[in-house]
Parts: structure tokens; C-alpha cells; sequence
């Protein structure tokens, strides 16, 4: 997914970014600064920066506004990322070029920093101005050759200030230079959004035309399902298992489990989740998928290494997610299928306060680690619990089993033909439940362990 934010100035405006501190997010996923991202601002700022937008986990991509160390910027490699030459900061981290169209996502994005900094008089060169942060000739020039290449058209205008007519009308400012040289784009460019930054606000100018400061905007890439003809499967592998022995391919995947493909990491769409499946590495699909079904596992002693979460594609194919990437798959069906799992996330909160009620001895529900920050443990669970915990004989050594697999039955929910499952039953119930399994296993004399 691409997002479009406006001015960070370094760490000044980086708080909007928390944005990126819950969901599912990776290197699939595109962040384009309009500008005054103000990363390269010094040497000594330079490493925190870049570790601070490297965390974020997500690939950065900023166009240079009027505040920018352009000298310093100068010192780092240009290499070619999405068909655009840029700047390598580190990791995933770039500054585009000024007249450079990068293609994410099949979507065309013109791209042209700059901008005159209308308080230069009282700031110094070379330590708070760059007069490298005007537009220049050679900037239009180099956006007219690329923009030659695609016919003058593209999806997406990417400037840090706009032209002389929008600054005018909707600003009240005198147009300088830099936005002169932007009106070539209204003549010339076929385009069908034009964002800038800049003016430290967020505003619509009309139906192509926006200005950016703290909003965050998402592009979504378009889906075409399983049987697009180059990603027509819902897992792929980086490596296989042939005679209990890992066989590579690299750089090339398996699709499923053991069919070689000539695609690799880098052509996957963003909503293939990496992570560990059937004892592979891999890759598999968050869309696609027809059915979900959360199984908690009955033993105690770890939280989510031996829970399962199947999942079922419009092909047919089915796949076990265990351990921690169950947050992550849990995160990316949500984020890619535009659906709510609050009660599948809440169920997965409850296993984290099952599992820390028997490893304390006195259970917070403030201090309780929930695999989702979002989904708190409202009073519902507490009570639920706590009334349920309580109301046992905690003495009776079948209880632990007893209980466990009450929570394994009706924890267990298939999202999306939407199952009766345990928030549906009251304490009662539940405690009746108990009651007949510990019976059975009293019968049975079926236990694995007591306390």
C-alpha cells in the first residue's frame, strides 16, 4: 500500500507517524514524504534520523523541500529504486531525484522537490539554507524527458510547493520562481492527482488538487485475485523439503510447496506475509481467503507457539499459521480485506490473559501483554474470567485440562460464517461445560497434570 503524508522536519512532525505503530505493516508498504521530511538536516541528527524512520518498518521515500541539507545529501550513492534514480539513505530509505517518475503499483508518480525558503535572509548558508533548494531548469528539464517516455501522462504529481495559480488563489501568496516553473504541468501533463506540501496545512484544493501537512492518505493496490496469471498461487516458499531435507532455489520461490516458479521476494504483491508455514519460510497470500479459524492450543506453558490458525483460499488450498505470525496474518486479512476481526483479536487477548493468569499469582489486567494494543481487555473478559477461574474448585487436578479444553472448544471461531463461539455463552454455561469435562475425565482418568 502507498501513503501520502506532508512535512516531518526531522522529528519535529514525526509523532503523525505512530500511525505505523499498530496494524500490519512492511517493506511492501510505500510512505512518500512531500517534502521538508528534513532527515539529512546534519551529521550529527543524521544516524538518529534514519534509525527513527527505519523503525518504522515500512519503505520511506521523501522528495527534498526548501529545508533539506543538500550538501550532505549529495554524499549518498544514487541508485535506481521503482524506476526512479534515488538517493540511498539506508535500509529503506530514499530521496528522490527532482524530475524523476517512479511506478509503485502500477501507478505512475512525477516527482519534483523544491522550494524557496521565504525566511533565507535571516538563516545561514550551509547550516540552516541551501540555495540548491530552488527548482532549476535542469529539474523541468529532466521531468520533460522522463515525462516524454510515458506521453506526458501519469497517475500522480508529486511536488513540495505548487503553482503560481493555486498559491495565489488559495493562499493568498505571491508566486515565486519555484512555482512558476511548476505551471508547465496544468499545460502539459495529463495527470489525475496533483499532491504537495509546504504550507503546513491540509487542504482540498478541488478534485485533483491537495495540500498535505498531517493527514495521511492510502492508495490501495487494486486486487485481481488468485488467478492473476503471474501470482496464481496463495503461498510460495523459499524453500522446500525433499526426503527431510531443505532444498533451495534460490533466488527463485516454490509456489505452494514444491512447484518451481522464476518469481522472486521482490515481484510478490504487499499482502503476501512473510513468515514460518508448515516448517517452510515463505510467503502467503492475505487475500484470497474464503474462511478463518482460530485454534488456541490447550497446553499452558507458552503463549502462541502451538496455536494454529488455519486458513482457507478461494482455491481451495489451506495453510496452518502457528506462533507469532498468527499476529501478523490476524492483521494483514484486516488490513488487505477490509474486515473486522476486534472479536477474533480479543480472542487472541484472551489466550494472553488465560496464559498469564497461571503464570501469577495475581492477574493485572493493566499488565497483561496483549498481542493486539489496539483491542484492550474490556470488562466483559475480566468478568468472564474471573468469575469463571474463581467459581472452580481450583484443587481439583482435572481442572486445569478441564478448563483448557472448554476454552480450546469455544475459542475456536470461524470468522467468517461467523460460528457461535465463546462470547455467546454466559459464565453458567460455561461453568456447566466445565463441570461435564471434568466428569468425563474423572471417568476416564484422563489427566496430564496437576497443581
Amino acid at each position: 500500500m502507498i501513503y501520502i503524508t506532508g512535512d516531518t522536519h526531522g522529528l519535529i512532525d514525526f509523532e503523525k507517524l505512530n500511525y505505523f505503530n499498530s496494524g500490519y505493516y512492511s517493506k511492501k508498504d510505500v510512505l512518500i514524504i512531500l517534502g521538508d521530511a528534513g532527515i539529512v538536516w546534519s551529521r550529527e541528527t543524521l544516524d538518529d534520523y534514519i534509525r527513527k524512520f527505519n523503525f518504522l518498518g515500512i519503505t520511506v521515500i521523501y522528495i527534498d523541500g526548501n529545508h533539506e541539507n543538500f550538501h550532505l545529501l549529495e554524499c549518498f550513492p544514487i541508485v535506481e529504486r521503482f524506476g526512479a534514480k534515488m538517493h540511498y539513505l539506508d535500509n529503506n530509505v530514499y530521496h528522490v531525484l527532482r524530475g524523476e517518475i517512479m511506478t509503485i503499483n502500477d501507478l505512475k508518480f512525477l516527482c519534483i522537490g523544491g522550494a524557496i525558503s521565504i525566511d533565507k535572509k535571516y538563516r545561514k548558508i550551509g547550516l540552516s539554507y541551501w540555495p540548491e533548494e530552488e527548482i532549476m531548469d535542469e529539474d523541468i528539464n529532466n521531468a520533460i524527458s522522463n515525462l516524454k517516455k510515458v506521453n506526458f501522462k501519469v497517475d500522480y504529481v508529486l511536488t513540495h510547493c505548487c503553482d503560481s495559480k493555486t498559491v495565489s488563489n488559495e493562499f493568498g501568496y505571491t508566486p515565486d520562481i519555484c512555482n512558476a516553473k511548476l505551471n508547465f504541468i496544468d499545460k502539459l501533463v495529463d495527470y489525475k492527482y496533483w499532491y504537495f506540501g509546504h504550507y503546513h496545512v491540509d487542504r482540498i484544493i478541488d478534485n485533483k488538487k491537495r495540500c498535505f501537512y498531517d493527514n495521511i492518505l492510502e492508495i490501495k493496490k487494486e486486487y485481481r485475485g488468485n488467478k492473476n496469471k503471474k501470482y496464481n498461487s496463495p503461498a510460495y516458499f523459499i524453500e522446500d523439503i525433499r526426503h527431510c531435507k531443505y532444498v533451495s532455489n534460490a533466488p527463485y520461490l516454490y509456489s505452494k510447496f514444491n512447484y518451481n516458479t522464476k518469481i522472486v521476494e521482490e515481484d510478490l504483491p504487499e499482502w503476501y506475509v512473510h513468515g514460518r508455514f508448515h516448517k517452510r519460510w515463505g510467503y502467503i497470500s492475505s487475500k484470497g481467503i474464503v474462511n478463518i479459524k482460530y485454534y488456541p492450543n490447550m497446553w499452558i506453558n507458552h503463549y502462541l507457539r502451538d496455536d494454529d490458525l488455519k486458513i482457507i483460499y478461494d482455491d481451495g488450498f489451506k495453510i496452518h499459521v502457528d506462533g507469532y505470525d498468527i499476529v501478523e496474518m490476524i492483521l494483514a486479512i484486516e488490513k488487505y480485506n477490509n474486515v473486522d476481526l476486534t472479536y477474533l483479536k480479543k480472542k487472541v487477548n484472551f489466550k494472553a490473559a488465560f496464559y498469564n493468569y497461571y503464570h501469577k499469582e495475581d492477574l493485572d489486567f493493566e499488565e497483561v501483554s496483549n498481542a493486539f494494543k489496539e483491542v484492550s481487555n474490556d470488562k466483559e473478559i475480566e468478568e468472564k474470567i474471573m468469575e469463571l477461574i474463581h467459581k472452580v474448585n481450583e484443587k481439583e487436578k482435572y481442572l486445569p485440562n478441564a478448563a483448557e479444553y472448554v476454552m480450546d472448544s469455544y475459542l475456536s471461531d470461524e470468522i467468517f460464517k461467523k460460528e457461535t463461539g465463546f462470547y455467546q455463552k454466559t459464565t453458567d454455561e460455561l461453568y456447566s461445560l466445565l463441570e461435564m469435562e471434568i466428569k468425563k475425565m474423572k471417568e476416564e482418568k484422563i489427566w496430564r497434570y496437576s497443581y
